[in-house]
């Protein structure tokens, strides 16, 4: 899957509470930045705010692209993740 600066993304809860262990449930996040071992997300709402970095695999699923949801066209950051 390709993760764009901007995407919407399912992150596994895990690494918000500090888990080594997968959990069942994600969280929806909005990704920052984007480094080649780390990303940068944070919560949208409902939850409260938090930036988190995290490695890629944390990433369960794209929600969304920024020009499907009606932001702009500019990529700064792209990254493929298994």
């Amino acid at each position: 899957m390709q993760v764009q600066q901007g995407n919407r993304v399912a992150v596994n809860l895990a690494p918000f509470i500090g888990s080594m262990a997968r959990s069942r449930q994600s969280v929806v996040c909005r990704v920052l930045e984007i480094q080649p071992d780390h990303v940068k997300v944070c919560t949208e709402e409902p939850c409260r705010y938090v930036a988190l970095w995290i490695q890629p695999h944390w990433i369960e699923s794209v929600l969304g692209t920024p020009s499907s949801l009606g932001g702009g066209t500019a990529r700064r950051g792209s990254l493929s993740i298994r």
